[in-house]
């Protein structure tokens, strides 16, 4: 008792319940919803998602909602939107971009895009991102990236067949 904060859903004996509903359509079309509840019914947090996902591309976007809770140092309501988005160009490259806005700052708190190539043998990613944000302990910053990660052979992590490119 005691080690866990009212916001959390797990203080006391019993935690809160965990709500969650998910339905996918044949035509790619993704909603999900999951809740903390306790025992009154009251919303600790919420999170509803939807998504759009087909060979080429996806797309989704998640509202998030989590209520106040000092032990964590949140003294208001959090409340954001949450983009992320792929696409497959071929020939091995596929493009990524993913945005967060804070409805209680009522800015952008952070976005991003990369670039990835990968075939059979490496992986090398290229990114861009900016955190909009800016507090006490978290100043405004931009960050790239480049990455480079050896696959192996055969199958790539995704389950797709590459192209030979490595001897």
């Amino acid at each position: 008792l005691g080690q866990f904060s009212t916001a959390s859903g797990l203080a006391g004996l019993r935690s809160d319940w965990l709500v969650a509903a998910q339905i996918e359509t044949a035509g790619g079309l993704q909603l999900t919803n999951r809740a903390l509840l306790a025992d009154d019914l009251t919303v600790a947090r919420d999170e509803l998602r939807l998504g759009y996902v087909t060979d080429r591309a996806d797309v989704a976007a998640s509202y998030i909602w989590i209520g106040a809770d000092p032990t964590e140092n949140r003294l208001t309501d959090a409340a954001e939107l949450y983009f992320d988005g792929g696409l497959d160009f071929g020939g091995n490259w596929t493009g990524e971009v993913e945005a967060r806005y804070d409805f209680t700052s009522d800015r952008m708190s952070d976005a991003g895009l990369g670039l990835k190539y990968r075939n059979e043998c490496v992986e090398v990613g290229l990114s861009l991102s900016r955190r909009f944000t800016s507090s006490a302990s978290v100043d405004p910053s931009t960050d790239f990236a480049l990455n480079v990660a050896l696959s192996g052979f055969g199958s790539g992590h995704d389950g797709r067949k590459y192209r030979r490119a490595c001897g």
